[in-house]
Formats: C-alpha cells, sequence, structure tokens
C-alpha cells in the first residue's frame, strides 16, 4: 500500500519559475522547488533520459523482435542446456531477502 500511495498520492513539484504563474495550485498539495533534488536526481539526470528515450526511438520494439525472430538448432540446444541447468539448480537453499517496503 506504501508503493501505491507513493505512486498516486504523493507530492506534485513543479519547478519554481512557475510558481508566479500557477500558485494558485498550492492549494491543491502542489509544491514548487526544485525538482531534481525532489526525487534525489544529479544534474546528469536528464542527459540519460533524452539518452533513454533515443535509444527507444532507434531500437526495434518486443513485437517487432518477436515477428523477426529466426529459432536455429543452436538456440534450442542452447536454450535446453540453460534450462536443465536452472532445474538442476534448484535444490539448493538460498537465502530470501526481504525488502521492506
Amino acid at each position: 500500500m506504501k508503493v501505491l500511495d507513493g505512486m498516486f498520492f504523493g507530492t506534485i513539484m513543479l519547478p519554481a519559475a512557475l510558481a508566479s504563474k500557477l500558485a494558485f495550485l498550492g492549494e491543491y498539495g502542489v509544491e514548487f522547488g526544485k525538482v531534481l533534488s525532489a526525487v534525489g536526481a544529479t544534474l546528469y539526470t536528464p542527459v540519460w533520459l533524452v539518452f533513454g528515450f533515443i535509444l527507444t526511438l532507434l531500437f526495434k520494439n518486443s513485437l517487432q523482435q518477436i515477428n523477426s525472430l529466426r529459432i536455429s538448432a543452436f538456440s534450442v540446444c542452447f536454450s535446453a542446456i540453460l534450462f536443465i541447468a536452472a532445474v538442476l539448480s534448484m535444490n539448493k537453499i538460498s537465502e530470501f531477502l526481504y525488502f521492506n517496503f
């Protein structure tokens, strides 16, 4: 519930430059300030966002990739070996890590 609360009912932060034009939004819980510091971002965050946006435009999406998929004997054998290795390693006991959300 904490995650959903943060996603939908958290604070809305707008740049301080918009405070004079949109001051009426302050009554509804909108805050004005440094947007990047509110999310713990650095100056490189916008660069990474632009980089990620360019990557999404340049590369194929999953439907395009599945249409051009060609299954070879090598990929079938490789997948079978990985599957067998995964099943055989399931008998090992691993520690459960709990993240307190």
